[in-house]
């Protein structure tokens, strides 16, 4: 994958967490900051897994959600995901 097709990627994964944060949280899509640990949203372990499943249909992969569980923010899960989708 050339860097613009990973940016693009990572860009594409963000919005969609983005997007299914704040539904799962009741919120509007612009409150919530790519940085900001998904804890003081309130994402807790079963929201965390809501949206990996969400992921793994959205991008038709498979995801260990061990391994993307001690993510704190939306950025890097992003980068944790991007990270597993084949070229």
């Amino acid at each position: 994958m050339t860097d613009i097709d990973t940016s693009a990627l990572h860009a594409r994964i963000t919005k969609f967490v983005v997007e299914r944060a704040a539904y799962y949280l009741d919120l509007p899509d612009a409150t919530v900051d790519v940085d900001r640990p998904l804890g003081d949203y309130g994402v807790d372990s079963v929201y965390l897994l809501s949206i990996v499943t969400d992921l793994e249909e959205e991008l038709d992969i498979e995801l260990d959600p061990q391994q993307l569980a001690d993510v704190r923010t939306v950025r890097e899960l992003a980068g944790k995901v991007a990270a597993e989708v084949p070229e």
